[in-house]
């Protein structure tokens, strides 16, 4: 017979670990068919673009089809495997409180998904529909927007939101132009600004692009997408799981 004592243990043990395996759970049952930027992508991965040395970073191509019209883009992804993801969210729902409730694990992960597929775009473009990036509502139309560091930025091209179907030679031009503008969201948490300074952030990436001249929120994000990527460890989520503690605490 199981000592009582071991066998309670266990059961505190497991209770530990319930965001992260429900996180687990959705993830492996949503993301592979969500991710619809890396339907394509070269056989051999680019492991020399510029800070992500020695990562396999992805050069693929996809289309995108609303409103009857279709674009066709070029991204390069250095995209977090499912695990590395539910390893994330655990330490988020974690480091509010929560790592012993399922429905941290899973509203995380759905919110992850819901907004970006767990995609992590180094540069080149994500196409969404005019709507949703910002654009009139209503308006489906798919558009280019330029992304740099997992960042939404405005390149020196300045192609956001066209709207016609752009060369390869355009688009590769773009994923390499300097960058002029930052925008507000980081991948794969969706977190700005804020969320880094609640997590514990110190660098000075303003409060809004307007206040950060140097770009230095994309520099943040790049680094927190490769220590998170190493260690599982998402200061970014984070920060996101802090300000969602309430609706998490909720969620089942």
């Amino acid at each position: 017979m199981v000592p009582l004592f071991a066998a309670l243990a266990a059961v505190l043990l497991s209770g530990t670990v319930l965001g992260q395996t429900a996180a687990a759970d959705y993830l492996h049952a949503k993301l592979r068919q969500s991710r619809y930027m890396s339907a394509r992508c070269d056989d051999q991965p680019v492991t020399d673009w510029p800070g992500y040395e020695g990562r396999q970073v992805r050069r693929c191509q996809y289309s995108v089809s609303s409103a009857g019209k279709t674009l066709s883009g070029l991204v390069y992804l250095l995209d977090p495997s499912e695990a590395n993801i539910a390893a994330r969210i655990g330490g988020a729902c974690a480091v509010v409180g929560l790592a012993d409730r399922a429905g941290c694990g899973k509203r995380l992960a759905a919110y992850v998904i819901g907004q970006n597929s767990g995609h992590f775009p180094v540069a080149g473009f994500v196409i969404e529909r005019k709507q949703d990036a910002g654009g009139p509502a209503g308006n489906a139309d798919p558009v280019y927007m330029e992304f740099r560091d997992g960042n939404t930025i405005q390149s020196g091209d300045r192609l956001n939101f066209t709207d016609r179907q752009l060369s390869v030679e355009a688009m590769e031009h773009a994923a390499r132009a300097p960058v002029a503008e930052t925008r507000i969201y980081a991948r794969i948490a969706n977190a700005d600004r804020a969320d880094y300074r609640n997590a514990g952030g110190m660098a000075e990436v303003g409060a809004k692009p307007a206040q950060d001249p140097r770009h230095a929120w994309l520099e943040v994000i790049r680094k927190n997408e490769l220590q998170a990527q190493d260690t599982g460890k998402d200061q970014l989520l984070e920060g996101v799981a802090m300000r969602l503690k309430g609706e998490l605490g909720q969620a089942r």
